[in-house]
C-alpha cells in the first residue's frame, strides 16, 4: 500500500504505522495531552460526496472513479450544532456530530469527542478539496468496511461536468467521382 500511496498522496498525508499515531496494543489513544488542531476546517469537509471503499491498495483509482459516479446519489456531510461535521460512526445508523482531530505526530483525524486516535476514529489518509481517503482506526472495523474513499460533487442543481470521451473525428467525404 506504501508504494501506491506514495504515487498518489503527498508523504505529509500517508498512512502512519500504528506507532506513529500513538495507539496501544488494545487500540486507545495515547493520551497526546495537549488538545491539537486539525489540519483541515469542518468547512473543506461539509458537502455532497460521492462514496466508496476498498479493500486493497491497487483498487484505489477504480474506487474513486466509481464514487465520482456516485455523485448521483451523494452523501451529504453537514456541518454539526458544535461546529464539527455530521457523519456515520460504524454499525451506526444515527448521524453524530464528529470533530476532526490533530495529533502531535501530525496525522488528522475525524471521529466522536475525546483524544485523537481513538478506535472510533478515522484517520484522514489524504484530503486536497476534491477527494478525501478515510481509514478505519479499528482493524476490526476496517476488515468489514476498508478505506473510504469520498471524491466531491458538484453542487446541487449545477451541471453535471462527467469526463467524456472525446468526439470521434467525422470521416473525411469520399471524392465524388470524376466525370466521364
Amino acid at each position: 500500500m506504501d508504494a501506491l500511496l506514495s504515487r498518489f498522496v503527498p508523504s505529509d498525508l500517508r498512512v502512519a504505522s500504528q506507532q506513529d499515531i500513538g495507539l496501544t496494543s488494545d487500540g486507545g489513544g495515547s493520551g497526546y495531552g495537549d488538545h491539537v488542531h486539525s489540519a483541515f476546517r469542518a468547512e473543506e469537509v461539509v458537502g455532497r460526496w460521492g462514496y466508496g471503499s476498498f479493500h486493497r491498495p491497487e483498487d484505489l483509482v477504480r474506487t474513486e472513479a466509481a464514487a465520482r459516479a456516485a455523485c448521483g446519489e451523494p452523501v451529504v456531510i453537514n456541518r454539526g450544532p458544535n461546529g464539527g461535521v455530521m457523519m456515520y460512526l460504524a454499525d451506526n445508523a444515527q448521524l453524530q456530530e464528529l470533530e476532526l482531530k490533530g495529533s502531535q505526530s501530525g496525522q488528522n483525524y475525524i471521529g466522536p469527542p475525546g483524544p485523537a486516535g481513538g478506535k472510533d476514529d478515522r484517520q484522514i489518509v489524504s484530503f486536497d478539496g476534491r477527494a478525501m481517503v478515510l481509514k478505519w482506526l479499528d482493524p476490526e472495523v476496517v476488515s468489514r468496511y476498508g478505506t473510504s474513499v469520498y471524491v466531491r460533487c458538484a453542487p446541487e442543481g449545477a451541471p453535471h461536468t462527467a469526463r467524456r470521451a472525446p468526439a470521434k473525428p467525422k470521416p473525411k467525404p469520399k471524392p465524388a467521382p470524376a466525370p466521364q
